[in-house]
């Protein structure tokens, strides 16, 4: 079962979304190590809910709103939903 939350933890988060978003995060932060630390620093002023599937304990998926209203959906399409 797929259920929505609010995040539960930042830092299993950024791990989670670190290889689905690197590429974007390279173009915008070229001047910086993409880690999952520098990402959990960018997630703190984020609204976030992920999905979470219950079956498998995985998070599969979030969706994020910046402070300025911008809003991204990220879904690793690698962890099948049960």
């Amino acid at each position: 079962m797929i259920i929505v939350r609010r995040c539960q933890s930042r830092t299993a988060l950024a791990t989670f979304l670190l290889p689905i978003c690197s590429d974007d995060l390279r173009r915008v932060l070229h001047h910086l190590p993409i880690t999952p630390e520098l990402l959990v620093a960018a997630l703190a002023s984020w609204d976030i809910v992920e999905f979470f599937d219950t079956e498998k304990d995985v998070l599969i998926g979030a969706a994020v709103r910046e402070p300025n209203h911008h809003v991204h959906i990220y879904v690793d399409s690698s962890k099948r939903m049960s």
